[in-house]
């Protein structure tokens, strides 16, 4: 995928008879510290027999080779930048930075954590990196099932305890095609993020997740923590973040949720739900949404709303206006609506 995006000489590390067996996990954590001394003497050979700098040299390395890939930077001063997918924690969180991936190890670490659950996440939990990301929360990817689903399987097992670990590099994979769609969000916590910290984009301390990552110009700390929202299908992970705001229109107070229908891709429409706890008529409530696509340009949306309970007063309400704001820019994008229409009834509105 790289080799697609950019003219570049790539070299895969094929160190599977030292690293590929769960059961001798202590000596392939041993093991990586050796490959990363190989690969330091392959870089070394580079530079001084051909003249191929460090600071031109990107090593990307997943789970244990992730630490692998710092241990090359300890010895091999001088690399632009190391991206570590899913660190392996086992033998390696709360340890010296001298004997895994940290900030010091290139110019730039970036870091994607992946499977942080406990007690069977296999990542590292705290940040290592100058740049942190934790998509979902770095925990429970749309799209894996639950660790503990196929326990009368033990092939099914395997794939099903793996399937977060394995999303760092699946997702750093999409992003070179699709930078956009792994914006991230620097918050202190995942719950703030879910609640709309830093949301719009605060100017200068947002960036990309994955191959298009880079030091934000206003980055106030050495080291920060970015969190996002992925999509759960193995054919797209990219997701885009956009606040609704909807003001009601009706008789009384309002408590359910409102559907906005919304383009996806392949030309079909996804409805996203936002919840009203109590929302009197002319009032606001608002929610945020994860888009599988970047949203242009539109005329008109429409929406339609469901009630908590059993609508036994046979009540209407609408939407007068409903916003939606670009989390990547803060644009708003208006659409104006009139009358009320019954639940499960579609309401259309139009840009105003």
């Amino acid at each position: 995928a790289i080799l697609e995006a950019e003219d570049v000489n790539c070299i895969g590390v094929d160190w599977r008879e030292g690293s590929g067996n769960i059961k001798m996990y202590v000596q392939a954590a041993n093991n990586a510290r050796l490959v990363g001394a190989e690969i330091a003497y392959l870089l070394q050979v580079l530079q001084t027999e051909y003249g191929y700098p460090a600071s031109k040299v990107h090593v990307i390395g997943h789970s244990l080779g992730a630490h692998a890939a710092g241990e090359a930077g300890k010895r091999h001063q001088g690399i632009r930048r190391i991206t570590g997918l899913d660190p392996a924690k086992q033998l390696f969180e709360d340890t010296p930075e001298e004997v895994r991936l940290d900030p010091s190890d290139a110019g730039f670490v970036d870091v994607i954590h992946t499977d942080i659950s406990f007690p069977l996440g296999v990542g590292i939990v705290k940040p290592i990196g100058h740049l942190d990301f934790y998509p979902n929360g770095g925990k429970n990817m749309p799209g894996c099932p639950p660790k503990l689903s196929d326990l009368g399987n033990m092939d099914a097992l395997v794939d099903t305890l793996t399937c977060n670990h394995f999303r760092a590099f699946l997702y750093y994979t999409e992003s070179i095609h699709r930078r956009e769609g792994f914006l991230g969000y620097p918050c202190d916590s995942y719950k703030s993020f879910l609640s709309g910290a830093s949301f719009p984009c605060p100017e200068g301390r947002c960036t990309f997740m994955g191959h298009y990552s880079q030091l934000p110009p206003a980055l106030k700390a050495p080291q920060q923590i970015f969190y996002l929202n992925t999509g759960g299908s193995i054919s797209s992970f990219s997701s885009w973040r956009y606040k609704v705001s909807i003001t009601l229109q009706g008789t009384r107070a309002f408590m359910g949720k409102f559907y906005v229908l919304l383009p996806t891709t392949g030309g079909g429409t996804q409805q996203f739900e936002i919840v009203s706890k109590k929302t009197a008529p002319g009032g606001n409530f608002s929610g945020f949404i994860d888009v599988g696509l970047e949203l242009g340009p539109m005329d008109n949306m429409d929406c339609k709303w469901a009630p908590v309970f059993l609508n036994i007063f046979r009540c209407q309400f609408g939407a007068q206006r409903i916003e939606i704001q670009s989390g990547k820019d803060g644009k708003v994008s208006a659409f104006c609506g009139n009358g009320t229409v019954q639940e499960n009834v579609l309401q259309k509105l139009i840009l105003c």
